[in-house]
């Protein structure tokens, strides 16, 4: 297997399955990341003529200024699939996560809810005082930057989240207390220059509720297999505190069918199951083939009507979920992911009486990288994290290493890429279990200043699934309001 990657999210797999790599961001390759770890290709075009068997896309593009793809990596899955089985990526795939205004739209074509957003434009759109607030079968897009979306959030009152729209950093996302405090986040937002003049956003109405991700993993259009669903935390640190990274720790169970509630109100809606094999693009015109690869939808299930709203998509694999999802795989990963991008899978067989859970492990400056876009800046910011020895069970089949290579045929130590150093995964039959053994093998590791959140890592996780579960959803080890439990 060829794995094809933007920064090197998924390379932790290539070393258990006997694959090799093609990691396209030029800043891995400067910092020898992966180097001794697993075979990596130095081009795409060397990475071809090695004649992979099947090839695996760990990522999406990134768009630059002008909503240009900066890689092509979805114009290069869709080439590829003209001579090799290939999943996950597409140009399809880059629209969804990257055009969030566009794939929210999808999903109320498809019958969806989704919380009122507005997506602020510098180039068009309508006069924010123009938005009509109970309309909610629409997304709005609306003329402006970050003085007119102040303007119209003191206007509006009530709360509002704060989101990239163009894939742009984790660290852009703002969950406000009030009005006043996001109103706070976009002066100091424009003063600092920390959203270029031409960027979109979005501001999202706040839906109080739970949030949880449910994915499954489609073959030429089709859903094959169950479903699995995602709890994480978000922030750096314990008590929902610091930077949004993305993910800290991520709760993964897998349903045992897909007639699950979730499903039924969202993904697995007959009219997106339509969508799915005879996808369109942002333009109208027909996609380049049935959706194929992973694809997860993010919603909040609210306290109020108790109805999931999607938040947004993420067309690839999660990070860190995917971790812990592989945990509960009871079958050869390499033939599992080789049938889905052939388009002949069988269902993946995974133990669905186990709740999995994955712990990120980093050192500082994680995650400031994140937001830096000058190279001799970002060289000067990672020195701290370049050559730091990584000691203790590192062959592990439950440490999955990332900010790393390995030299002198035995020495592991951090690459200094974005020091994300490796996710700790475990699994059980009951979620405290789960956290515990990950827990003990994080004290296991030595690493100098290692972090990780420890303290509170599945609070939610354990909260959540009881709330969900009293409104009428399937949830793992809890029992529903109908009765219904997933283990």
């Amino acid at each position: 297997m060829l794995i094809v990657s933007k920064s090197g999210d998924l390379t932790a797999l290539a070393p258990r399955i006997g694959g090799s790599l093609m990691i396209f961001r030029p800043y891995a390759r400067k910092k020898h990341l992966y180097d001794g770890l697993a075979p990596i290709f130095s081009s795409m075009e060397d990475a071809i003529r090695s004649r992979p068997e099947y090839i695996l896309f760990d990522q999406i593009d990134s768009y630059d200024k002008h909503g240009q793809p900066v890689y092509g990596i979805g114009a290069l899955a869709d080439a590829l699939r003209r001579r090799y089985p290939v999943w996950g990526a597409g140009t399809l795939q880059d629209a969804l996560e990257n055009n969030r205004a566009w794939a929210l739209s999808v999903f109320l074509d498809a019958g969806m809810r989704i919380p009122t957003t507005l997506v602020f434009d510098p180039e068009r759109g309508k006069d924010w005082q123009a938005v009509d607030l109970e309309d909610r079968l629409r997304v709005h897009r609306v003329k402006g930057h970050l003085k007119e979306a102040r303007a119209f959030v003191e206007h509006a009152g009530g709360r509002w989240v704060l989101k990239p729209h163009d894939n742009g950093p984790t660290s852009l996302s703002y969950v406000p207390q009030d009005t006043e405090d996001l109103a706070h986040r976009l002066e100091m937002a424009r003063e600092k220059h920390q959203v270029p003049p031409q960027t979109r956003f979005i501001l999202q109405r706040f839906v109080p509720g739970v949030e949880i991700s449910t994915e499954v993993w489609v073959s030429n259009g089709e859903i094959i297999g169950p479903p699995n669903a995602t709890l994480e935390t978000k922030r750096l640190m314990a008590g929902d505190l610091g930077p949004s990274t993305g993910c800290q720790t991520s709760a993964v169970f897998v349903y045992p069918s897909q007639d699950v509630r979730i499903m039924r109100k969202t993904i697995g809606r007959p009219d997106f199951r339509a969508w799915l094999k005879k996808p369109t693009m942002p333009t109208g015109r027909p996609a380049p083939g049935p959706y194929h690869g992973p694809l997860d939808l993010n919603c909040i299930v609210s306290e109020e009507d108790h109805q999931p709203y999607v938040l947004e998509p993420t067309p690839r694999f999660g990070y860190n979920a995917i971790y812990a999802l592989l945990e509960l795989l009871d079958a050869d990963p390499r033939s599992v992911f080789r049938g889905y991008a052939a388009g002949e899978a069988a269902p993946a067989s995974f133990r669905t009486s186990q709740i999995a859970y994955a712990l990120r492990v980093s050192i500082p400056p994680y995650p400031a990288a994140d937001a830096i876009d000058d190279p001799a800046a970002l060289d000067e910011l990672m020195e701290m994290a370049t050559h730091v020895d990584i000691l203790g069970p590192v062959d592990s089949p439950h440490v999955w290493l990332l900010d790393a290579q390995k030299v002198g045929g035995d020495t592991v130590r951090t690459a200094g890429f974005d020091a994300v150093v490796l996710e700790v995964t475990s699994s059980a039959g009951k979620l405290e279990d789960a956290v515990r053994a990950a827990d003990d093998l994080f004290e296991q590791l030595r690493i100098p200043d290692k972090q990780a959140r420890t303290t509170d890592g599945a609070d939610r996780a354990k909260r959540d699934l009881a709330r969900l579960a009293s409104w009428g959803y399937e949830s793992f080890g809890v029992p529903t309001s109908k009765g219904m439990v997933v283990a």
